[in-house]
Parts: structure tokens; C-alpha cells; sequence
């Protein structure tokens, strides 16, 4: 196992921690810390973003190198 899946996995173990908090839901339709998205809206981006990565590790890998994150 390369160390990007337990990476993930614990990123989207998170991500399903803060999506399950109840002040999630109480703020639902407030606005959130981005511009223009509520924290309903902001939530919904996060939860398909877990989803998505299947997607992308689906595609080939395109002729750029890789951006270094840190």
C-alpha cells in the first residue's frame, strides 16, 4: 500500500467527522468562510470531493509533472 491511501483515508475520515457535526446542520444555510457559499453548499463540495478522487485516479496521467502541495 503506497502511503497516499492511508493519506486519504484519513482525510475522508475526517472530512465524514466534520460532515456529521451537528453545528454542520444548524448552520446549514448560513453563509460559510468562503464568499458566496453557504455552509450547506460548502458541505456538499467536501462530501463529493471523497467520491470524485475515483474519478481522477481513473484518468491517465497527464504530461505535466506533478505540483509539489507543501
Amino acid at each position: 500500500m503506497t502511503p497516499v491511501r492511508p493519506a486519504f483515508e484519513a482525510a475522508a475520515e475526517f472530512a465524514v467527522d466534520l460532515l456529521g457535526d451537528p453545528a454542520v446542520a444548524r448552520h446549514w444555510a448560513e453563509p460559510s468562510a468562503l464568499a458566496e457559499m453557504t455552509v450547506g453548499a460548502l458541505a456538499a463540495h467536501l462530501a463529493r470531493q471523497i467520491f470524485n478522487v475515483n474519478r481522477a485516479l481513473a484518468e491517465p496521467a497527464g504530461p505535466e509533472p506533478p505540483i509539489a502541495l507543501l
